[in-house]
């Protein structure tokens, strides 16, 4: 039951993130996915944020560490083959803000990026990431696995 439960909010939760009209979705607009899809030559790469501060506090740590986690538990055949990665960027250093400006990064958080050819599609999961890291990491996990299962589906 608890676990249909937790399904359910995940599904919810990025069902909202992809339709809400003042999504945080980032350089990206409605024709971005289906224009992905349809470019089936050239291999999804997903890549996924891990923004922090230098001295980030304990949810942020937690938010880094399950997504990592996420990753390395299983995505690890498409992380060897460079197309899952998993990449931490500090917020507060000057050699990353082009990377933050190009994706209109104002704080640190957790951002995935899909990129095929030379199309983007970015998802922040930021909030979601800090309301549940530090209590329910499962929920997280799941959350970063059914995004990332999604964007892998460009590639079949």
């Amino acid at each position: 039951m608890y676990k249909n439960l937790l399904l359910t909010l995940i599904s919810i939760f990025l069902f909202a993130c992809n339709n809400s009209p003042e999504s945080d979705n980032l350089n990206s607009d409605d024709s971005t996915l289906p224009e992905l899809l349809n470019n089936s030559e050239v291999e999804a790469v997903i890549e996924v944020y891990n923004i922090h501060t230098s001295n980030p506090d304990s949810t942020s740590i937690e938010v880094g560490t399950y997504s990592k986690k996420t990753i390395e538990r299983y995505f690890s055949k498409e992380k060897e083959r460079g197309v899952v990665k998993f990449i931490d960027v500090n917020f507060d250093d000057s050699s990353n803000k082009e990377l933050l400006k190009k994706f209109e990064i104002n704080n640190p958080g957790l951002y995935i990026v899909c990129k095929k050819s030379e199309k983007e599609s970015i998802e922040n999961l930021t909030d979601f990431a800090f309301l549940t890291a530090v209590d329910e990491p499962e929920i997280l996990m799941q959350a970063v696995k059914t995004n990332i299962e999604d964007k892998l589906k460009l590639n079949k």
